[in-house]
């Protein structure tokens, strides 16, 4: 039955639960920002939203935040969620590939999020309602080859027109995407990625290499205006803590500062949030970068705030309503004043409470409510079987996370 309860918040699950009312201003301030991302795709003059940096503890719900942005957003955003790489600098061209892996990620049973960007720029073009571009890519391809060409040229085109900096190869290639075959599909994102294609790759699309080094930031910002005026690209930095080395050097953090003030200063069309843990960043990222880059990469804080005792109890509930056939209503099994101690109890953030959610189904006596600490009478013999049993549970529970993580190729936090 724990099983359904991971510890792990994958962000690209499906069927999560969700308490709107936790972490509702940080919501509120990303939903603003794509919102006048798409109003300066009609007045490019208008200033781009600043970076957002989102901190919080360990357990806050960053990750869950990012889920519920997949849900409120739907097809209206082009979403990409990149943790820092382990052992090696963040560079544009890790970025770029990213963001096209995860273009290609479903949105739908019919269609992918690369599929909605491709269809509002070629919906413009043919003369297509915008609001349905799946069913204009339907009637490209019921085109013959000229005539969908001729589409995608005047896509292109009127791109250029209004940014005359974008990379028109690129562009083009992007728009090809949705009438790709498979194989062809599969080949055209690794090379719009920046990554090395294989040589029957490369001769499938006509290309001898990746994209050159001078070439991956222009198409950075191709791929960010092609998204803004119908799904703005949200790009959220997550698990930034990671990017501090232990032995101390910055190297990581001042590669991650010169590529988000250079998607700030010259990509521009994108909403960019950044979530960690608030120690990490307030005492070895943020110090440890120029002014130059302080003021480019900070552009707006907000603070993650722990849940206040309505939303903890709210949340304990929404998780035991996704257990198949509970033993008993709620409370169970944590009982009424196991939750209303956990409800009052300070510094306790959602994921310590799904931690004691996990202990309570584990425990043997489930009708009984579980307890963190023994009852004051106990005896020493009997604090410290509670103690040693107590741990046993977070060593069980930790090794499952980093199995978790090693198997999703990402990195732990602390």
């Amino acid at each position: 039955m724990t099983a359904e309860l991971s510890l792990h918040a994958d962000p690209w699950a499906d069927d999560v639960p969700d308490l709107e009312a936790l972490n509702r201003p940080a919501t509120d301030a990303i939903l603003d920002a794509v919102a006048a991302l798409r109003a300066r795709a009609h007045d490019p003059v208008a200033p781009a939203p600043p970076a957002l940096v989102a901190m919080g503890p360990a357990g806050i719900g960053k990750t869950h935040l990012f889920l519920r942005l997949r849900r409120r957003l739907g097809p209206k955003a082009v979403l990409v969620h990149v943790r820092p790489l382990i052992g090696g600098e963040m560079t544009p061209r890790f970025l770029l590939g990213q963001i096209v892996q995860q273009l290609g990620y479903r949105i739908s049973s019919e269609s992918h999020q690369i599929d909605h960007v491709a269809g509002v720029l070629l919906a413009h073009a043919a003369g297509s309602p915008p609001a349905y571009p799946v069913t204009c890519l339907d009637d490209l391809r019921g085109l013959d080859e000229r005539e969908r060409r001729a589409t995608l040229e005047r896509a292109t085109l009127a791109q250029l027109e209004r940014h005359p900096d974008l990379d028109a190869a690129f562009l083009e290639r992007l728009l090809e995407v949705p009438f790709a075959a498979p194989l062809e599909r599969q080949a055209a994102l690794l090379w719009l990625g920046g990554r090395e294609p294989t040589d029957s790759q490369a001769r499938r699309l006509g290309v001898r290499g990746p994209l050159p080094d001078e070439a991956i930031v222009p198409a950075l910002r191709t791929l960010a205006v092609a998204c803004a005026g119908s799904a703005p690209l949200l790009v959220v930095f997550d698990q930034l803590e990671n990017l501090v080395r232990a032995d101390g050097s910055d190297a990581d953090v001042l590669a991650y500062g010169k590529l988000v003030a250079e998607l700030v200063d010259v990509v521009r069309d994108l909403v960019i949030v950044q979530m960690g843990l608030d120690s990490e960043w307030a005492s070895r990222i943020e110090p440890r970068l120029s002014p130059s880059l302080r003021s480019r990469v900070v552009g707006r804080k907000i603070q993650l705030e722990l849940p206040p005792a309505g939303q903890k109890v709210e949340l304990l509930r929404r998780w035991l309503e996704r257990l198949p056939g509970p033993r008993a209503p709620f409370p169970w099994p944590l009982g009424a004043a196991r939750i209303e101690a956990l409800s009052h109890e300070a510094g306790v953030t959602p994921r310590m409470l799904l931690v004691e959610l996990q202990d309570a189904l584990a425990t043997a006596d489930l009708a009984a409510p579980a307890r963190s600490t023994p009852p004051a009478e106990a005896s020493d013999e009997e604090r410290a079987a509670a103690l040693g049993a107590a741990w046993e549970r977070q060593l069980v529970a930790a090794r499952g996370y980093l199995d978790e993580m090693e198997q999703a190729g990402g990195a732990p936090e602390p």
